[in-house]
């Protein structure tokens, strides 16, 4: 069976902080093809202290890349990509802060094993709601479940966010790497796009649980700004790079910056709900 490599991005916390660090070792020792590799895009203090810690725990059970600072993620991808050597492989990428159940690695393998599909991913939560996968990205004046896909099974030309979503190596001979125009937002989409562009967009849906930590769901309003802008930057290259979904980006960008219009105005009055 092909190696299956957990890629997981670090940013400014340690190895040992990463959520599913036990689930993914846990995985490492049970089967012989599966590597965890930790890209960190760390500052200097962390990155260093991370090498210390890996040195010292983890050098035997993980391949750890410090990227030099923080790079974004598709350079991150690209760089992990880059550093397997293997002809053939799978790549199954995760945040550091997302939660996965040994039930869904279990059945992304079983999944690779059958050879069903190319690419696997999961159904995707942000607390109590499901934000992954959809089959149309599409602007909704309500949230509600029944628009994103919530049981297993395989699916064509669907968007999947990064989180959990396993791929083939031979798709990257097809669609090639992650865009590094990208730094952090639409990465994804942007990789879906290429993907139905090349009539390859076919994934596996498997059950298990995934648990999404999102930075935007933060109160503080400083950090806020600071993610819409690296979100709007992300979002209209996407656009430029697609010239596809504007209803759906151009309204989104809007709808984050209303957002922290709002909480700007709140704080002013001094509201803090």
């Amino acid at each position: 069976m092909d190696n299956l490599y957990i890629v997981c991005v670090l940013y400014n916390s340690s190895i040992s902080e990463i959520a599913s660090l036990e689930t993914f070792l846990h995985f490492v020792g049970k089967y012989e093809f599966v590597r965890l590799m930790v890209l960190d895009n760390s500052s200097e203090q962390y990155a260093s202290a991370n090498t210390a810690e890996w040195e010292k725990k983890y050098r035997d059970r993980i391949i750890y890349v410090s990227n030099g600072g923080n790079v974004g993620l598709s350079k991150a991808y690209n760089r992990a990509l880059d550093t397997i050597e293997d002809e053939n492989y799978y790549v199954m990428y995760s945040d550091d802060d997302t939660t996965f159940s040994e039930e869904y690695i279990e059945n992304v393998i079983k999944a690779i094993k059958s050879g069903r599909a190319d690419i696997i991913g999961g159904v995707i939560y942000a607390g109590d709601i499901i934000i992954s996968p959809v089959e149309k990205l599409k602007i909704r004046p309500h949230y509600s479940p029944d628009q994103y896909i919530n049981k297993a099974g395989v699916y064509k030309d669907i968007f999947c966010i990064n989180t959990g979503l396993t791929v083939k190596s031979s798709v990257y001979d097809v669609v090639g790497r992650y865009d590094e125009r990208l730094f952090l937002d639409a990465v994804d989409l942007l990789f879906a796009d290429k993907l139905i562009l090349h009539g390859i967009n076919k994934v596996e849906i498997v059950d298990g649980e995934i648990k999404q930590n999102f930075s935007t769901q933060t109160n503080d309003l400083s950090a806020r700004r600071k993610r819409v802008k690296i979100y709007t930057r992300d979002w209209l290259t996407w656009w430029r790079i697609s010239r596809k979904h504007t209803p759906v980006i151009f309204v989104l960008i809007f709808l984050a910056h209303g957002s922290v219009a709002k909480r700007t105005i709140m704080n002013w009055l001094g509201i803090k709900k």
